[in-house]
């Protein structure tokens, strides 16, 4: 009903309406898929089938993959296509996930008499950091869209796409690291075994230090390479030339992501969720947001993009010093009174 008004309000000009409504117009009757998908991942992996709970998200990736080749490659369907790949493949992950509720040792169960209200006020209090990064990121996805359409049209759009693609990729292998580390940890600090929660978090540190190597590197020395995976260069050079200056501004995102989202889990999993929140926001939304105005305002190119790299590396020196102040040892002593 109001699809025009939401286009023009995301920033999209007249001309790009009828692409967006063609994508969108398939991808919507899906969501309902996608959302169970999400929240019952997390629910199986708790109960003891973090196999189950990983296996249908690879699926759904590889699925993706064969149908985006598939409908668009083979077939022309263009962004149809891709919308339909999509669609499916969020599907068939929820479908291998109903798995679950025929496994005979599960504890999870749909309860209409729902009595421990309390306790599921402070989980959901607990995941506040979780709930802030998602909603963080379409604001300043909305953000970032407008000021590129505003400096370099159609093409800036498609060239910032393409960079949130690989910068997609690496921040997804971060998030997986944090978020298998934040179970392990979560049980060990429940225990009380600091020692562990310790040797968890160095392996952690160490991953994300490589793998932010990996990715640094590449997009140093193969930036042009990996944007023309994306885009071909005879029909859109502009873009692939804009794609290559701002790749220039961002890859020391790369430098502190990583940490940030460790960090960010490991406050969750020890029950800070005011302090998981706070490095949470000054990541994923007041920092980005606010560096975004600033360096628009005073950089008539496009450098404000710089912004996003500049937000992080100020997080992570405020994400070390409350990491500081909540050591594993620390926490295992302050729960500890606060139990006896």
């Amino acid at each position: 009903v109001f699809e025009e008004q939401i286009f023009a309000g995301l920033g999209a000009t007249q001309e790009l309406f009828p692409i967006m409504g063609e994508y969108y117009r398939i991808i919507m009757p899906f969501f309902f898929a996608q959302f169970a998908m999400i929240a019952l991942y997390f629910f199986i992996r708790l109960d003891g089938l973090p196999n189950l709970a990983a296996a249908s998200l690879a699926v759904g990736a590889a699925i993706n993959v064969v149908l985006d080749y598939l409908f668009i490659a083979v077939y022309d369907w263009g962004l149809t296509g891709a919308a339909f790949a999509t669609g499916i493949s969020q599907t068939i992950p929820l479908l291998v996930m109903l798995y679950y509720f025929f496994w005979p040792k599960r504890r999870l169960k749909f309860s209409f008499g729902q009595k421990n209200w309390k306790e599921i006020f402070q989980a959901a209090y607990n995941g506040i950091s979780e709930f802030i990064n998602e909603i963080s990121g379409g604001i300043i996805a909305f953000i970032f869209n407008w000021m590129m359409i505003q400096r370099g049209g159609i093409d800036g759009v498609a060239a910032i796409t393409v960079v949130n693609y690989l910068l997609l990729l690496g921040f997804m292998v971060f998030f997986s690291i944090s978020d298998t580390i934040q179970v392990m940890l979560s049980q060990n600090f429940g225990a009380r075994q600091t020692k562990r929660m310790e040797d968890f978090l160095k392996t952690a540190s160490w991953l994300i230090l490589f793998v932010s190597g990996f990715f640094i590197t590449a997009l140093l020395t193969l930036s042009e390479s990996l944007i023309l995976l994306f885009v071909d260069e005879q029909s859109g050079g502009k873009m692939v030339a804009m794609a290559t200056e701002l790749m220039a501004y961002v890859w020391p995102v790369f430098l502190f992501a990583g940490a940030n989202m460790l960090i960010s889990g490991y406050l969750t999993a020890i029950h800070l969720p005011f302090q998981s929140g706070m490095v949470a926001l000054s990541s994923s939304l007041v920092l980005p947001g606010g560096f975004l105005f600033l360096l628009y305002i005073l950089l008539s190119d496009y450098r404000f993009v710089a912004a996003l790299a500049i937000a992080e590396g100020v997080t992570f020196v405020i994400a070390i010093i409350i990491f500081l102040r909540h050591t594993p040892s620390a926490a295992v002593v302050a729960i500890g009174k606060s139990l006896n």
